[in-house]
C-alpha cells in the first residue's frame, strides 16, 4: 500500500527501436525526473544504457537485487519484451502448439513489472512512501493495483510537457494562453495565441485539424465557461477519465466524446452554453475541465483560475 505507480505515455516506445526524436524526448524526460527526485534509479533497455545513462536495465536490475533496496524513487523506460521468435520456440516446447501464445508473451511482461515492484522492498519500511515512474507506449499495469500498488496513468505532457512531441507541447500551451488572455481582459484570437506563443496561425488551425471540435468552437465554449465560473471559489481537482476530449490531445479515447459532440451539433455552440448556464458551477468546472484535457491539462491538475 506504500507504493505509488504513475503509468507515463510517451508516444514511439511501443517496440526497442525508438527514433532519434523519441529518445531525446525520453533523455529530456530522465533528467527532469534527476531534478525532482536527485537519487532516482534510472532503469530501461540495455541498447540505451549510454544514452539515457542508465542506473540498470531490464532482465537484471529488476530482477532479484537490494541494489535499490529503500530508494524512494525508481523510473523505467521501455517495455521488457522479450524477443518473439525466442519466446514462440519456448512456448511450442512447453505447449505444443500456439493457441495461447498472446497470452503467455503479455505475462512474460507482466512479470518483469511484478518483480520490479519488489526491488523497494518496500515491506521493510512500512511508513515510508515509494514511487515507480513506469514510461512507455500503452502499457498496462492495472494488475499491479492487485499487489497494493497505487496505479495512476498519465500522458508525458501532463508531467513534463518538454518531453512530449510538438503537437502535444503546443496543445498545453495554448490552452494555458488562453487562460492567460481571459485573465487580461483580452480576447482569444488566433492573433494572439500566434504572437504569444511564437507560432504561425496556420499551425493553431492544424492542431483542431479532424479533432471533435472546430477552433471556434472550443474557444466560444472556453470563453463561457471562463466567466460562468470564475470567482465562484471551487478549486477541484480536474478527472479526466470520463471527458470527452482526451482524443485531442491524442489520448485514449473515451466512448464519450461522440455523443457529447454529437449533442454539441445538435443544439449549436450557442443553445449549448445555455443549457451550462443551467448547470451548477461544479457541473459547468466539470466540462471546463473537458476542454482542459482536450489539450493536455490532465489528471490531478488544479485549475488556477479558481484560487482567485
Amino acid at each position: 500500500n506504500n507504493i505509488k505507480i504513475k503509468n507515463i505515455e510517451v508516444e514511439g516506445m511501443g517496440s526497442s527501436q525508438w527514433s532519434r526524436s523519441c529518445l531525446d524526448r525520453a533523455l529530456t524526460l530522465a533528467e527532469y525526473l534527476k531534478s525532482v527526485h536527485p537519487d532516482i534509479a534510472i532503469l530501461g533497455l540495455k541498447k540505451y544504457v549510454d544514452d539515457l545513462k542508465l542506473d540498470g536495465y531490464w532482465w537484471l536490475s529488476n530482477r532479484g537485487t537490494n541494489q535499490f533496496k529503500g530508494l524512494q524513487a525508481i523510473a523505467t523506460f521501455g517495455t521488457p519484451q522479450s524477443n518473439v521468435g525466442a519466446a514462440k520456440a519456448e512456448y511450442r516446447t512447453l505447449f505444443g502448439d500456439m493457441d495461447k501464445f498472446d497470452d503467455y508473451y503479455r505475462s512474460l511482461v507482466k512479470v518483469e513489472f511484478i518483480q520490479l515492484v519488489g526491488r523497494f522492498r518496500a515491506h521493510l519500511y512500512p511508513n515510508k512512501e515509494f514511487l515507480l515512474y513506469a514510461i512507455g507506449t500503452g502499457l498496462d499495469l492495472g494488475y499491479l493495483s492487485e499487489l497494493g500498488c497505487q496505479v495512476e496513468k498519465q500522458n508525458v505532457v501532463e508531467l513534463c510537457p518538454e518531453a512530449a512531441t510538438r503537437r502535444q507541447a503546443d496543445k498545453w500551451k495554448l490552452f494555458n494562453f488562453c487562460y492567460q488572455l481571459q485573465r487580461a481582459g483580452e480576447r482569444i484570437t488566433q492573433e494572439a495565441i500566434s504572437r504569444g506563443l511564437n507560432v504561425s496561425q496556420g499551425w493553431i488551425s492544424k492542431l483542431f485539424k479532424g479533432q471533435s471540435l472546430t477552433w471556434t468552437e472550443f474557444r466560444k465554449i472556453f470563453q463561457f465557461l471562463y466567466k460562468s465560473i470564475k470567482g465562484v471559489g471551487i478549486n477541484t481537482p480536474v478527472d479526466i477519465n470520463n471527458e470527452f476530449l482526451r482524443e485531442f490531445l491524442e489520448l485514449d479515447p473515451i466512448e464519450m466524446i461522440e455523443q457529447t459532440v454529437k449533442e454539441i451539433r445538435e443544439y449549436g455552440v450557442e443553445s449549448f452554453c445555455k443549457l451550462l448556464n443551467l448547470a451548477a458551477p461544479d457541473v459547468r468546472m466539470g466540462i471546463l475541465g473537458i476542454l482542459a484535457a482536450s489539450i493536455g491539462l490532465g489528471r490531478g491538475v488544479n485549475l488556477p483560475i479558481f484560487d482567485e
